[in-house]
């Protein structure tokens, strides 16, 4: 029972630590939400510490006969094997939730495979107070174990046959703590949900309990948002994505070079003549002025793997499933750069870091890219970022490959110098004293980069009949720290500009990232049959924005935004007049993307 009590104690200190590392966050609880997290979290602990119990009971069944040092050091053993991960996992867990606003699960898990990109998301400061605080952490539990418990278990009598009948009647009611009770169905996330806002909820979770549960479930049977039968869904999609308008001319001949820059989590609230810092993207905010802007341009999510399927896949995010980590399904997908390359357009993708991270490799080539650059194609000396190559030498390897081609082509260039620790090779603009003055001048950085691209494009032959698309892969909560779930963390810029525009405008028609393959590929002349949840926005009769978080979307309008949470099963945030059609509306994109997923 002791030994119970103290895997308890350690969840109770999990959610104490969580709850005061996001302490601007915690702040706005009461003293009854607080109270609410640990007693509604309970159920969850009782059941990661039932399994956690487990195999010291078989040890203590096994060993009825035997002196109680044995005992002591099997299960000491076990506790400091136990405990490093879980130590681990709740110290990851805290910045895992700081930037994504999810508690560690297999979403975050998958990256595990590239601990040097995972690391680089870090700055060596944090890596080395995690890494101190494990060892603290670890000592002083193990420490607390060894005087409340092993001391007990040395000194125990052995219990012989004693002992069978209480074990008997243990392990029944541990495996009934481990399902939450006797009922039908067993435990599941869902049971700490008592709060109308995410985050009391997120924090009753217990991330051990998280973890495992999402390593084990089964992600892709059968299709979690399915709100309606097939008929009606297509029905009400079909009417969604109508197009009656007759278009907008933007580019002046059909077969421009493309380039598709995609700023690493180049934020809106970065951007002034979109309402965000002044001053902070000075390149930027001239291109505004001086090419195509979009303002209402929304990310499908708030990963960069999702976010590329959505821009050339017109595909939209899928919440906790990313399809980029199934080559078997994206070679099913339509790819903007397959129809290129039919159309005969020589495509090539470029990245400063490692193109096997997070399996976006594996999409490139199902994508047809002719040419794939990364990390090990440029010199070792250019390789100072913490993710690889800084923009500045991206940039102008992408003006030495444009240089070269002799036949109209399709470039993406990813850049990576904006992203956590946001390192730069240039002193920082605005300083680093705060999360929110790093983003700022590492957001400089890169508009500077930018700003020099542009001006090097424009000496080129190729500029005249170039399109070149600028566009964040997604947004941020910084500045700001804004909420996970709120509309304008995956707001974002776009801007069209170089030779090949006909005309400087501003088109403030609400747009979804995966609106972008079938409006760009309309505007080629190409067809884009393959993409049947991206809109033609130039065509398209209803105007909106649709983006997923992890287990709920946002829809936004000229008219109404509203954010609506698939585990409270109710709309968290609305702006405007909000109807059970209008949720309907987003329930369908969810359930044709997850059925796109499940036949693919």
């Amino acid at each position: 029972m002791l030994y119970y009590i103290y895997w308890l104690c350690i969840f109770f200190l999990a959610k104490l630590v969580f709850l005061l590392y996001h302490i601007n966050l915690t702040a706005t609880l009461s003293v009854s939400d607080i109270a609410g997290i640990f007693i509604h979290g309970f159920m969850l602990d009782l059941s990661a510490s039932s399994y956690l119990v487990l195999f010291p009971l078989l040890v203590l069944l096994f060993t009825v006969y035997a002196g109680g040092k044995l005992t002591s050091r099997i299960i000491g053993t076990y506790t400091l094997i136990a405990l490093i991960p879980l130590v681990i996992a709740i110290l990851v867990d805290l910045e895992i939730y700081k930037y994504w606003g999810i508690r560690l699960d297999n979403t975050a898990l998958r990256f595990l495979g590239k601990p040097r990109e995972m690391l680089a998301s870090t700055s060596w400061g944090m890596i080395v107070i995690l890494v101190a605080s494990l060892v603290v952490f670890v000592f002083l539990l193990f420490n607390a174990y060894q005087k409340l418990i092993a001391i007990h278990l040395v000194q125990s009598e052995k219990p012989r046959w004693k002992g069978i009948p209480v074990f008997l009647l243990v392990f029944p009611l541990l495996f009934v703590a481990i399902r939450g009770g006797t009922g039908i169905a067993a435990i599941s996330v869902s049971r700490v949900y008592f709060h109308p806002d995410p985050y009391p909820n997120h924090a009753a979770i217990n991330v051990l309990w998280n973890t495992m549960h999402s390593l084990l479930e089964k992600k892709d049977q059968p299709n979690p948002f399915r709100f309606q039968d097939d008929k009606a869904n297509h029905e009400g999609l079909s009417a969604l994505y109508a197009e009656t308008n007759p278009g907008t001319r933007l580019l002046n001949h059909n077969k421009p070079n493309i380039i598709l820059v995609v700023l690493e989590s180049f934020t809106a609230k970065l951007v002034e003549p979109l309402g965000g810092l002044p001053g902070v993207t000075p390149q930027f905010n001239r291109l505004c002025n001086e090419g195509v802007l979009f303002s209402n341009y929304f990310a499908s999510d708030s990963r960069t793997d999702k976010s590329l399927v959505s821009i050339l896949s017109g595909y939209p995010a899928l919440g906790k499933i990313s399809i980029i980590k199934f080559p078997n399904k994206t070679q099913k997908l339509g790819i903007i750069s397959r129809d290129l390359a039919q159309a005969g357009y020589q495509t090539s993708f470029m990245y400063g870091g490692d193109v096997d991270f997070a399996n976006i490799r594996s999409y490139l080539v199902n994508g047809r890219f002719q040419e794939i650059i990364e990390i090990t194609d440029f010199n070792k000396s250019l390789r100072t970022g913490r993710w690889g190559v800084h923009d500045q030498h991206t940039f102008n390897r992408l003006i030495e490959e444009c240089n070269q081609e002799t036949r109209p082509f399709f470039k993406v260039l990813l850049t990576l110098s904006h992203h956590e620790p946001f390192d730069v090779p240039i002193p920082p603009k605005f300083g680093r004293s705060t999360i929110d003055t790093k983003v700022s001048s590492s957001a400089y950085y890169v508009d500077s980069c930018i700003g020099d691209f542009i001006q090097k494009a424009k000496q080129s032959s190729w500029w005249k009949n170039t399109l070149i698309i600028f566009q964040a892969d997604h947004g941020s909560k910084f500045p700001g720290n804004t909420i996970v779930y709120y509309p304008e963390k995956y707001r974002i810029p776009m801007v069209w500009t170089g030779g090949a525009i006909i005309k400087d405008t501003v088109i403030t028609t609400y747009m979804a990232q995966a609106d972008l393959a079938s409006s760009l590929l309309h505007q080629l002349q190409i067809p884009a049959e393959q993409y049947p949840l991206s809109r033609n926005i130039f065509r398209s009769t209803h105007q909106f924005a649709f983006y997923e978080f992890n287990n709920g979307f946002g829809f936004m309008s000229d008219s109404v935004k509203f954010v609506y949470d698939n585990d409270l099963e109710k709309v968290i945030l609305n702006k405007g007049a909000i109807t059970d059609s209008l949720i309907q509306k987003g329930k369908a994109i969810q359930q044709e993307a997850y059925e796109i997923f499940l036949k693919n």
